[in-house]
């Protein structure tokens, strides 16, 4: 993903991969359907991982959803959120 804002913070970027990440894993295992090639959708788990790694105890609404992901698949994702996070990333 490309940031065009210079002014985020990199725990921004991050929650915005995060909710990125989770609907597109939702899109793709929950509801069959790709809108992003898996070149991309890896692209964006590897720039994530790579955002976190250089975060000091990161937290937002979906970080710990992300607690254990290394960026090979995102099957479990959506499993993981509460109803509450499932309404919001179906939205």
């Amino acid at each position: 993903m490309k940031f065009e804002n210079p002014y985020w913070s990199k725990s921004e970027k991050a929650a915005l991969l995060e909710r990125w990440i989770l609907v597109h894993s939702y899109l793709y295992y929950e509801n069959d359907t790709q809108m992003v090639s898996d070149n991309v959708f890896d692209s964006n788990c590897h720039q994530y991982l790579k955002i976190v790694s250089g975060l000091s105890g990161h937290q937002s609404q979906w970080s710990e959803t992300f607690k254990d992901f290394d960026g090979s698949t995102g099957f479990d994702l959506y499993s993981k959120l509460s109803k509450e996070q499932k309404v919001k990333i179906k939205e």
